[in-house]
């Protein structure tokens, strides 16, 4: 048995130097401890769970000492019993079992009459660890000493109230006229713990608020009294008086003045007294004044005490002490939507928090920053966090680059503005700006034809200037793959006017050292490979002296260690042959950057629209069934001239090309179905190509021979399994690159089925529609699936979206699996209400999802259906 004191062994702990020393030690007294509580007379248990208090601060386990705290608290003694109470709450909590033992201890020391520490014991107790079962037994008790003569025990016996009303809701109402006593109390520490008990109140059930409204008046009186020094001077720090209490006060009022002029008014003197002359130089001063802030903030205030409160806030955004202007600046962030020119007012010192050390201010000011940034403002605040971008913290980097992108995003003047802002900020951001921000800038310079030749020039030379900036090249990359030859033809001018002529060589020397830098860097520099290798490529219809050059480079790359470069290189190298001199011009074109404009994503890659009023329509998946999809804010509102689209479709053509554009390129070249099938030729194709009869494709098989899937990694459809047979035989690329069967023949035997609509089909999975009415304007699908393929497809998933004039609902799928060369194997049920019967079209846009399981090649396919044939 240990005979040393708790000063000993805590001074025997401090003297350690090592962790394994102090280990050793406390693994050397618990086992004492251990050995003394086995014995049936123990003389120091008091000394020895004093002890384990201590271990338990350390973080050491101290459970085989539980039973003992039961114990002491059994026990007559008062110092005994002190060190028991103080075991339970510390060692124990309220999903220990072994609490169950005490709570007729605790009622016992509850009825000692006289004896008001023994009593204060038990309710701490209570208040602290005390379960539903143990608050159950013992409430009545609670109840009885809230009503106590002694102000001592009757805080002690609200706090236990407190943890009453945790536990069980149902006995509030029992405490509601005690309330109305202790609220008139002159003790502050019991009317510190009344209001708390009052928000808790509130905070298990809103429904108490009307009542509670009668308390205003008190409450207010309250705080008169603290600002006038009425109170006990024992209360006051530094200066405050009780700040405890006013903001406890203050919190309540919030609650109460929500939402309701009346007691809002009647609240409105004080919060503007206590505003200005409270103190703000020690921090009680400044919870209170950031209390009472918040409570102006909450209530139904008027604008000029709304104007002081967010006047303190500003006024704490120049304080020395990092926490209270951490405050201030959450506190704004809540507030900037209520009084936005207040908050605005205060612009230049919250710019000035970005040159704060610490990190989490920085944040939260750059945070409040783009909450105030609009139209107006947008081109003084980029500018400034563009000066901060120079010397910012690469840590902070990330966050700001990306936050000055979704500003000009948003508020961007012009477009010219906004592709000068991007471009620097790709220079400086070290490439810590998000690719969906790259895509975006690469979207409004390709949709406004006017700046092609600025945005290209400037791109180039800022590309060329910045190699290591991989945003910036990626930026550059691309647009002068798809708009080289304004760099050639002498048309771009510098700021002083003068034409700039780049020379080809210099353009492939620098596409050169582009490939060398990034050559076995990562994932992201193996993007900046396939992205350059694809421009380079593009060049070759725009500047015809390079061809050869562009040639050798991408013969090097056949070999590369990365599948997906080494393809598309291999691929390349195939059209530069002489047989496709005329289709490669409408392979490399540049890309038409139209569609949908009311067609986006969303974050969970479903198919949304832009409504009206703002807001979108999401389809419902597969396991959201016939639940209405929430409704998002949109951050912005998509125009035809710029549409977003993803940033691979950007590089790879993977988009929806409008069906007159289509019309006109059928007119302008003998062979544009056939180009019409190769604009996807750099990725995953997302553009369903139109059904072409056997005669047409019979004639130009030779044309097509291979190219189901040239470059991108999903084959287009195949319209006749005979003309997919006869090209295989004539040419046999279809499979060049071992990852791609060629498509079997399907049973012949099958059972009849009712006349589909086929929806969507490629070269492994068929999807076809037939067609009901359940009313007037209720239509009524059901999908088929069926696997043309001898493998599995796994994770099916058909996901669809409809104009904001239709409402859609989507039942689960029989079945998320096709087995091998089934027709018709999955079936899925789609309810479409169009609320414009008869005036537009039954109109979707669907998306394909599968895996083959044999390859774990996944599809994801997408496609525009105009009309549906319902009748």
């Amino acid at each position: 048995m240990s005979n040393l004191k708790l000063r000993e062994v805590i001074k025997q702990i401090r003297s350690c130097k090592t962790a394994a020393e102090e280990r050793a030690v406390i693994s050397k007294e618990s086992a004492l401890i251990r050995n003394a509580f086995k014995e049936k007379e123990c003389e120091h248990r008091n000394r020895n769970i004093a002890k384990l208090l201590f271990f338990n601060l350390l973080g050491y386990p101290t459970h085989f000492g539980q039973i003992e705290c039961i114990k002491l608290v059994a026990q007559a003694n008062y110092t005994e019993k002190r060190i028991g109470y103080l075991g339970l709450s510390q060692l124990l909590d309220e999903s220990s079992d072994i609490l169950m033992m005490v709570t007729n201890q605790i009622k016992k020391d509850l009825n000692e009459k006289g004896n008001n520490a023994l009593v204060s014991l038990g309710l701490t107790a209570i208040a602290e660890i005390s379960t539903e079962h143990m608050c159950r037994e013992l409430y009545p008790e609670v109840k009885r000493l809230m009503k106590s003569s002694s102000p001592y025990i009757k805080q002690k016996a609200v706090l236990a109230a407190i943890r009453t009303v945790k536990n069980i809701p149902d006995t509030i109402e029992d405490f509601l006229e005690i309330i109305d006593q202790l609220i008139y109390d002159k003790s502050q520490s019991v009317l510190l713990a009344t209001t708390t008990l009052m928000v808790e109140i509130l905070r298990v059930d809103e429904s108490y608020i009307k009542s509670f409204r009668k308390y205003v008046a008190t409450l207010v009186r309250i705080l008169k009294n603290l600002l006038m020094s009425g109170y006990n001077p024992e209360y006051e720090i530094s200066g405050v008086k009780d700040p405890f209490l006013q903001v406890r006060v203050l919190q309540l009022l919030r609650r109460l003045g929500e939402k309701n002029s009346e007691a809002s008014d009647e609240m409105s003197d004080i919060l503007a007294q206590i505003a200005t002359n409270t103190e703000q130089t020690k921090n009680p001063g400044n919870s209170v004044l950031s209390e009472c802030v918040r409570t102006i903030m909450g209530i139904e205030a008027s604008q000029g005490l709304r104007v002081l409160g967010i006047n303190i806030l500003g006024r704490f955004l120049m304080n020395r002490e990092n926490n209270v202007r951490f405050v201030a600046l959450q506190a704004l962030q809540q507030v900037v939507d209520i009084d936005y020119n207040a908050v605005k007012r205060h612009q230049a010192t919250i710019t000035d928090c970005l040159k704060d050390h610490d990190l989490v201010i920085k944040k939260k000011a750059l945070d409040l920053l783009y909450k105030i940034t609009n139209q107006t403002n947008v081109k003084s605040i980029v500018k400034e966090l563009v000066n901060y971008l120079l010397i910012a913290d690469n840590e902070f980097k990330k966050e700001l680059s990306n936050k000055i992108c979704m500003a000009c995003e948003k508020y961007a003047p012009n477009k010219k503005w906004h592709i000068d802002t991007v471009i620097k900020v790709l220079t400086l951001s070290e490439g810590h700006v998000r690719e969906e921000f790259i895509s975006q800038i690469i979207t409004v310079i390709a949709t406004t034809p006017d700046l092609h030749q600025y945005s290209v020039a400037k791109a180039y030379y800022a590309m060329k200037e910045n190699l290591n900036q991989i945003g910036m090249v990626q930026l550059g990359i691309w647009l002068v793959g798809e708009f080289g030859e304004m760099l050639v033809n002498g048309q771009a001018k510098d700021p002083d006017n003068n034409p700039i002529i780049v020379d080809e060589d210099e353009i492939i020397e620098v596409y050169e050292k582009i490939l060398e830098d990034h050559n076995k860097k990562g994932e992201r520099s193996d993007t900046v490979i396939c992205w350059a290798l694809t421009a380079l490529s593009k060049l070759t219809i725009r500047l015809k002296s390079i061809q050869a050059k562009v040639q050798e480079i991408t013969n090097s790359y056949t070999t590369h260690m990365n599948v997906e470069i080494q393809q598309r290189a291999c691929e390349f190298i195939q059209l530069f042959d002489h047989n496709w001199d005329e289709e490669r011009v409408g392979i490399f074109e540049p890309i038409p950057f139209k569609g949908d404009e009311n067609m986006l994503v969303d974050a969970t890659n479903r198919p949304i629209f832009d409504d009206e009023d703002g807001e979108r329509d999401v389809a419902p998946s597969n396991d959201t069934a016939d639940r209405k999809a929430p409704k998002a804010k949109v951050e912005q509102q998509i125009t035809q001239s710029d549409n977003m689209i993803d940033l691979d479709s950007i590089l790879s053509g993977g988009y929806n090309q409008p069906q007159n554009q289509q019309q006109n390129a059928q007119q302008s070249a003998p062979s544009g179905n056939l180009i019409d099938n190769l604009l996807d030729v750099f990725s995953t194709p997302t553009q369903q190509v139109q059904q072409i009869s056997q005669q047409q494709m019979s004639q130009s098989n030779n044309l097509l021979s291979g190219i189901d899937d040239l470059i991108g990694f999903s084959s287009t459809p195949i319209v006749n399994n005979q003309v997919q047979q006869n090209t295989n035989q004539m040419f046999g690329i279809n499979d060049m690159f071992g990852g791609f069967q060629s498509q079997p023949i399907l049973q012949q035997q099958q059972q009849q089925q009712p006349q589909q609509f086929v929806a969507y089909e490629d070269g492994n999975i068929k999807i076809g529609f037939t067609f009901a009415k359940e009313d007037q304007s209720t239509h009524l699908i059901k999908a088929y699936f069926s696997n043309k393929v001898p493998q599995n497809l796994a994770g099916i998933n058909l996901q669809i979206a409809v104009q904001k004039y239709m409402k859609l609902s989507i039942l689960p799928a029989t079945s998320s699996d096709l087995q091998p060369l089934i027709q018709n194997g999955i079936t899925q049920d789609i309810k479409i209400q169009n609320s414009m019967e008869g005036q537009k079209p039954l109109a979707l846009k669907i998306r394909v999802l599968y895996t083959l399981t044999q390859t774990g090649q996944q599809v994801n396919e997408t496609k525009v259906i105009n009309s549906l044939p319902t009748n």
